[in-house]
């Protein structure tokens, strides 16, 4: 029954007895909320009984902050510029969002690997698999009641985060951060190390010598040609020094410990590179 069709039937007839069959034959679906209806013995305008606000089909898992509504409400802010009240409410989701960040960098961290993993003959450490399950377990512990004044469930909270594609690119991003970082730390120590304390170089074969020569050749060039996404953060400075000092372990190596005809194809080989 549209509401034209109600005007009309109420101009034919104003008894109660059409006005009542009116009322039972109007119905609502309107949803999240369900409002009432109602007919004003007056017009034949309806009406709609229900309180202003936003309503919502999602789930609340922590309660509301008294602290930063009442320092918003009109009794408390009615000499306050807009900029402040702006500025207030900024502050507040930035360390509620803080507290709810830390819990999941402060696991991120603990899967990355331990400095002693970074060793000059292996390959670069990796980063452990995220385990929702093992992270929910420190909530109780280490969650953002520690930051945060807000109670409520943060355990399901992050539960349904878990699961959403947020979290997904935020672990990406991380893992991305990570593994940059990891890469870093790897080539460094491949820098920095001692051949024969660290390699074992006069315990190696030929096979392995050329190698290693091959790797410190391809490390090098990664480094040079900058198109490696894990060497896209390492800094100019750190970049020229790693470079400077594989350089130099690279021709000790070839130049002691290789026979003359793989020294002549090796050194060949850096040259046309060069130019």
């Amino acid at each position: 029954l549209s509401v034209n069709d109600l005007e009309d039937s109420l101009e034919l007839s104003s008894s109660p007895q059409a006005q009542m069959q009116i009322k039972k034959k109007i119905s609502t679906t309107s949803k999240p909320f369900k409002p009432t209806l109602a007919l004003n013995n007056n017009s034949s305008h309806l009406t709609f009984n229900m309180k202003p606000g936003l309503y919502t089909k999602y789930k609340s898992y922590l309660q509301r902050d008294k602290t930063i509504l009442k320092k918003l409400q009109p009794t408390n802010s009615q000499q306050r510029l807009e900029t402040v009240q702006n500025a207030l409410l900024r502050r507040f989701f930035l360390e509620l969002t803080q507290s709810f960040i830390i819990p999941l960098e402060r696991y991120f961290s603990s899967l990355l690997p331990l400095q002693k993993l970074y060793q000059a003959n292996r390959e670069p450490p990796l980063i452990k698999d995220f385990d929702k399950e093992e992270f929910l377990k420190t909530i109780d512990q280490y969650g953002p009641q520690l930051t945060s004044g807000l109670k409520g469930d943060w355990k399901d909270l992050y539960k349904h985060f878990l699961s959403t594609p947020n979290f997904r690119l935020w672990l990406l991003n991380r893992q991305q951060e990570a593994n940059a970082k990891i890469y870093s730390l790897y080539i460094k120590t491949l820098a920095y190390c001692h051949l024969e304390q660290d390699l074992n170089l006069s315990q190696l074969k030929e096979l392995e010598l050329i190698d290693l020569v091959i790797k410190f050749r391809d490390l090098i060039q990664r480094i040079e040609i900058k198109n490696d996404e894990r060497l896209l953060t390492l800094n100019q400075v750190d970049r020229n020094d790693y470079l400077e000092k594989l350089k130099m372990k690279m021709k000790l190596i070839i130049d002691e410990n290789l026979p003359d005809d793989m020294k002549i194809l090796f050194n060949k080989s850096i040259k046309n590179s060069l130019t």
